[in-house]
């Protein structure tokens, strides 16, 4: 099997896993978010070049971010890395290459604190949404996810949440913040004038 029908094989391998096995208390970190992220990453890496090695890396890490939420979301970093420590060499990936992909899902763990390229790219991408014009379609997903686990409590606690992390939060690429700060704060404000 080449290495590419091996990453072929790995990938579908986790979208098929993450969409029979996550619980559908998960609708934010869900099958679709994690094709988004995917998606993202991809996307992003296409304008820095990034390619080759390197891309599959990022794309297996982008996959596999979210897969500790099989298990539950307390944690789900720590429980992905372990995971792929355990996938991975089953599909030619070397202890190197799966430390790299156990970075970037650990700098994706909030507050974001990635120290590579390849992390800031995920990490950016994990978060793509903020920026975007379906942030409120999204935000309402992470919303009733938040409201299923119990941890919401009233609407004004939400609003402070989503106000909060939206002002503290920043993207690491310059590529990013160009591309998506300006419809961030667009959104920020919405969510501020809003009821």
């Amino acid at each position: 099997m080449t290495e590419k029908d091996s990453f072929n094989t790995l990938i579908q391998f986790v979208f098929q896993s993450i969409s029979d096995g996550l619980s559908n208390i998960y609708t934010y970190h869900s099958p679709t978010h994690v094709c988004m992220v995917y998606r993202d990453a991809s996307y992003l890496a296409s304008k820095l070049n990034i390619k080759d090695n390197d891309l599959r890396l990022l794309q297996t890490a982008a996959a596999l971010h979210d897969y500790g939420f099989l298990g539950s979301h307390i944690n789900h970093e720590e429980r992905g890395c372990e995971e792929a420590t355990k996938l991975l060499p089953k599909f030619g990936y070397s202890k190197n290459e799966i430390e790299i992909v156990c970075g970037m899902i650990m700098s994706t763990k909030i507050p974001q604190s990635p120290k590579t390229l390849l992390e800031q790219i995920l990490c950016d991408a994990d978060l793509f949404y903020l920026g975007s014009n379906y942030y409120f379609e999204i935000a309402g997903q992470f919303k009733d996810e938040l409201t299923s686990l119990n941890v919401l409590k009233s609407e004004e606690q939400w609003k402070n949440i989503q106000v909060t992390f939206l002002e503290n939060h920043k993207y690491h690429l310059p590529f990013t913040q160009q591309l998506l700060d300006e419809t961030k704060a667009k959104n920020l404000l919405f969510l501020k004038s809003g009821d």
